[in-house]
């Protein structure tokens, strides 16, 4: 059964990541969704990479994907 994150937050040591049933502690994080929704995942004082920044531009400015 999926388990859909609501929030991810940067900590010293890494990251937490809390889901509707859990919250968990990790080093890293691969996030498979666009970057506008990773930015509605992480609060506002966590600064993502400037790649991440590019990549919603790019978005916004008509990329796509199909799968």
């Amino acid at each position: 059964m999926p388990d859909r994150v609501r929030a991810i937050r940067r900590l010293a040591d890494g990251w937490e990541i809390e889901s509707r049933t859990n919250t968990i502690r990790a080093r890293n994080v691969v996030a498979n969704v666009l970057p506008g929704a990773l930015r509605s995942l992480v609060d506002e004082t966590t600064r993502l990479s400037p790649r991440v920044e590019r990549l919603q531009r790019q978005v916004s400015g008509g990329w796509g994907a199909c799968m």
